[in-house]
This record gives C-alpha cells, structure tokens and sequence, in this order.
C-alpha cells in the first residue's frame, strides 16, 4: 500500500504560522449527550470515522458538562459523521452543526 504523498486534495498547503489554522467551513461539530467520557476518548470514538483535527469535551470545575466539539479534516467527513446515529458508551449523542447552520 504505497499510497503516501498522493490522494485528497493536498492538505499539506496552508501555512502553519501561529498556531492552528482556522477550521475549514462545514468541519466543526457539537457532539451533546455526551457519557462521562474525556477528550482523548471522544477522539478515539470519532477517529475511527475520520481524521480528528480537533476535539474537546467541554469541563466545567473538572465536571465534564455532557457536550464538546469534535472538528475533522474535510466537510465532507463531517457530512458523513453528521449523517449516521453514534452511540458512545451506551449513550446516543446528539451531532449538528457547530456554527449553527443545517
């Protein structure tokens, strides 16, 4: 499997000066009903769908708050995740939009 170097859209592009580069459009999802799960567990769950660019499970006071986000690589990876039921740790989670459109 000598695949390297080729494939999607080079994402190897964009400048990485300071910092992160800003989520491309349609990448960012909020994950609500969350289990008492950490961030490295939601990205584990999600990276089995995708590549995870980033992930956070929202912690209020070291009280995990039920909900985070979850962004991947491309839209059309989030599309994908957006479309199907999740169940983590026997919880159904809720996925939208992170930035409120449908």
């Amino acid at each position: 499997g000598g695949m390297m170097g080729g494939g999607m859209g080079g994402g190897m592009s964009r400048s990485l000066g300071g910092g992160a580069p800003p989520a491309a459009e349609g990448t960012k999802l909020f994950v609500g009903g969350l289990p008492n799960i950490n961030t490295d567990e939601m990205r584990a769950y999600f990276s089995a769908h995708g590549t995870v660019s980033d992930a956070i499970v929202m912690v209020r006071n070291g009280i995990p708050r039920g909900f985070g986000f979850v962004t991947f690589e491309d839209a059309v990876t989030a599309q994908l995740v957006l479309s199907v039921n999740h169940v983590i740790k026997g919880k159904t989670v809720e996925l939208k939009m992170a930035d409120g459109k449908r």
